[in-house]
């Protein structure tokens, strides 16, 4: 689960360091994203600060509950997300997520079984689909 708070700054000064400072354990983070990378579910729960919409904030928070080695369908991430019929907007919001992987919208996919969109491009939407051991292949989505 991933908290977006509404005005707080995510950064802040050192008492010792005039440079900005990350709130988080940038070690940490290193360790899971490579855990990721090597297929293994990880629960990125990192405070984030993220500029959108309200809409995309609630799609972006939707696309954080789709389990890791899974797949939902743009219609199905607006109907998690409580906007039933709002397939084209959802994957429009999925398409400005400013951090993909944390949040994870290469999992959602068309109705029709075709990939969809990426914003890091499709060949990288594939390689983060097999990471989580999804071989796509081009069929419907349950």
């Amino acid at each position: 689960r991933l908290v977006f708070p509404a005005s707080q700054s995510n950064s802040r000064k050192t008492p010792h360091h005039s440079r900005w400072s990350c709130p988080f354990d940038t070690k940490r983070f290193a360790r899971d994203i490579n855990t990721y990378l090597r297929g293994t579910d990880v629960s990125f729960s990192y405070p984030l600060d993220i500029a959108g919409t309200p809409y995309q904030r609630n799609i972006w928070s939707a696309l954080t509950r789709i389990p890791h080695g899974d797949t939902w369908t743009y219609q199905k991430l607006a109907e998690q997300a409580g906007c039933k019929g709002s397939s084209r907007a959802a994957g429009n919001a999925c398409g400005k997520n400013p951090v993909p992987i944390l949040i994870p919208c290469h999992r959602v996919v068309r109705s029709d079984g075709a990939l969809g969109g990426f914003s890091a491009g499709l060949r990288w939407k594939k390689i983060l689909l097999r990471i989580e051991g999804i071989t796509f292949s081009r069929r419907r989505t349950p």
